[in-house]
């Protein structure tokens, strides 16, 4: 008898905690803004993101995060600062110093498209390690919080600053 009121006692107290968790707090979306910067020591290059969106309720990540980079010159003399705005669909603005120069689908062909932009702006010697990695952190980045490359899980790109806010 006493086996059978601890069994019931373990199925009525896991019947409670199913309740609480189901009960819990409600399942939302989560909008995020993320700011991190990173360095491409061996091109050369800095790049800082500013991307933001929202999380649906119940993902780990999104597929509409839109993104703003800066991708500045470390070396000198100083080449061009690049600018790229991704929006959620994947167009691709580029600006050179400020002036529009082409635009592309960013999730076709990136590090091909990245590449080349970083060729007619007069970068030389990019390492295609540290561009496959920089399509890498932007994509991430874009994703959400989940997806942001921290310090350790890169490995060609320096880690500068990451700031989450959600």
């Amino acid at each position: 008898m006493k086996k059978l009121l601890s069994h019931h006692s373990m199925i009525g107290m896991l019947a409670i905690l199913v309740a609480i968790v189901g009960c819990g707090a409600p399942v939302v979306d989560i909008p995020f803004h993320i700011f991190a910067t990173y360095r491409a020591n061996v091109s050369g290059f800095q790049v800082a993101l500013d991307t933001e969106g929202v999380v649906p309720a119940g993902h780990d990540v999104t597929s509409g995060g839109t993104a703003h980079v800066k991708l500045t010159s470390l070396f000198a003399p100083a080449k061009p600062d690049l600018t790229i705005d991704i929006d959620s669909k994947g167009s691709a603005a580029v600006l050179v110093n400020d002036k529009s120069e082409r635009s592309f689908d960013w999730f076709r062909n990136s590090q091909k498209e990245l590449g080349q932009v970083f060729e007619e702006a007069g970068y030389q010697g990019i390492s295609m390690d540290e561009l496959k990695e920089t399509v890498r952190v932007i994509n991430s980045a874009m994703a959400g919080p989940k997806g942001v490359l921290l310090e350790g899980q890169t490995k060609w790109l320096e880690v500068v600053d990451v700031q989450i806010q959600r």
